[in-house]
């Protein structure tokens, strides 16, 4: 899982559990004349900072409007897709029966993850600031995280199509992968991100065309030999990763800002903005701190694997 790996930078990956030693308060003396020093204060234990070091780069997905290049360029303008062709700048996102957009959700849900993995030590820098107006079309999104020099990317959706009755996600992969980092190291995250979005209780979504695929596949005569192809597999070499991907993780070649990104990255698919009961919840405060509480844990799990090594581009 290591192979074509570097050193991190500076103090990434050293965890800080340190110990604030308080020195014994000053003798008081009382009316009969005797000192008395106060009994010893326990040391206070500050929190640990496991992220001290790391930089990770979160993009709130799709804007409000328009994107940054320049003004007059509408958001629909085409861009590199990354893989040959051309694809739409930005977009708004998906609309919640209410009007609650994605681009609000995706932001607020942002915001929160940032502030808990700065409580933690992280250096956390974001593709967008704001939420109005402009915002960044989708390749730069990708080469974000190689111009920032981070160590992992991960980039915030919602999925308005789940038909799900309950919280869903996805986490999504770049494939064929165009890098080393889009190999191990971000099948790792996506790994390390589903298994703690399960764990905090969502649900992985299964898409109806997965479901076709299992059902012609248990119909076929030869359907036990099956098998679900490597990750990383582009026919020109063995895959660094499982033969399989885990639940509610899959892999797709037409998001730009995976394909750009030369850093470890993944796009997370949260809730259903389709469904007007989960659209509701989504936009409370409550939903939106458990969600970044989740991939906080995601991170720390995969920072805690790859603790003192990064990927090359």
């Amino acid at each position: 899982m290591r192979h074509g790996m570097r050193r991190l930078g500076g103090a990434a990956g050293i965890a800080l559990a340190a110990t604030l030693a308080i020195a014994p308060a000053a003798s008081a003396t009382t009316d009969d004349g005797e000192d008395h020093k106060p009994a010893k204060p326990a040391g206070v234990v500050l929190a640990p900072h496991p992220l001290v070091g790391v930089r990770i780069a979160i993009d709130p997905g799709h804007s409000a409007a328009g994107n940054s290049r320049t003004d007059a360029q509408s958001a629909d303008a085409k861009v590199p897709d990354g893989r040959g062709g051309r694809t739409e700048c930005t977009s708004t996102g998906s609309i919640g029966p209410e009007g609650y957009t994605e681009h609000e959700f995706s932001f607020e849900v942002s915001q929160k993850l940032a502030e808990q993995l700065r409580e933690r030590g992280a250096i956390v820098l974001l593709t967008r600031l704001h939420d109005d107006g402009a915002g960044p079309c989708v390749d730069d999104r990708g080469t974000f995280a190689l111009d920032h020099d981070v160590d992992l990317m991960l980039s915030i959706h919602t999925d308005a199509q789940s038909g799900q009755d309950q919280d869903g996600f996805q986490v999504v992969l770049a494939a064929p992968p165009l890098s080393d980092s889009q190999r191990g190291p971000s099948h790792d995250l996506a790994e390390s991100m589903a298994q703690a979005l399960q764990e905090a209780g969502y649900e992985p979504e299964v898409s109806q065309k997965s479901e076709e695929d299992e059902a012609a596949s248990n119909d076929s005569a030869g359907s036990a030999d099956r098998q679900v192809p490597s990750f990383g597999s582009t026919g020109d070499g063995a895959s660094e990763a499982d033969d399989t991907l885990s639940e509610g993780v899959v892999e797709r070649s037409d998001v730009t800002t995976l394909n750009f990104a030369r850093r470890p990255a993944v796009q997370l698919e949260l809730g259903d903005l389709g469904d007007a009961e989960q659209a509701a919840k989504m936009s409370t405060a409550d939903a939106q701190e458990q969600y970044a509480e989740a991939m906080t844990a995601g991170v720390l799990d995969w920072v805690d694997g790859h603790r003192g090594l990064r990927p090359h581009h």
